[in-house]
């Protein structure tokens, strides 16, 4: 019996239950990094620099958005373009936005990509983000068992 019992826990995959549960919280984890990047903040929690240039300061003024830190929200496509899919092995954060054929996401990742990705969540995130999975993650477990 020990042994029958030893191999079904081996045979656990303890990744594919966490990316099952992370799936489910996928619109969640894209909104958390929208946010973050709204209040100014790369995924490691950094405030993201260079700071905005005098021209841009003036137009955002104009629009009524903040000019005391970076958004990268002008109209809100590239927001609204954030995604987040639980792949096999990682969660993969990210935007494909491109305007006339530029890479403005990418742009911007290596643009403001000083004390962390512009893409992904925040530790304090990432521990939301695990205890909201935890009952997932570990029905997923016992389903195996």
């Amino acid at each position: 019996m020990f042994q029958r019992i030893r191999k079904r826990i081996q045979g656990i995959d303890f990744d594919m239950a966490m990316m099952a549960a992370m799936s489910e919280y996928e619109t969640d984890i894209a909104d958390m990094n929208r946010a973050q990047l709204w209040d100014g903040k790369t995924s490691a929690n950094a405030r993201m620099s260079p700071p905005y240039a005098r021209s841009t300061k003036k137009r955002k003024i104009r629009k009524g958005q903040p000019t005391n830190r970076v958004t990268l929200k002008d109209v809100g496509d590239f927001h609204a373009s954030i995604t987040a899919k639980a792949e096999p092995n990682a969660l993969v954060l990210g935007s494909k936005r491109t305007v006339k054929g530029f890479d403005l996401a990418g742009w911007l990742d290596e643009r403001y990509y000083k004390q962390g990705s512009i893409y992904g969540i925040t530790p304090v995130n990432r521990r939301i983000i695990l205890k909201q999975t935890r009952p997932l993650f570990i029905k997923s477990i016992k389903k195996q068992l």
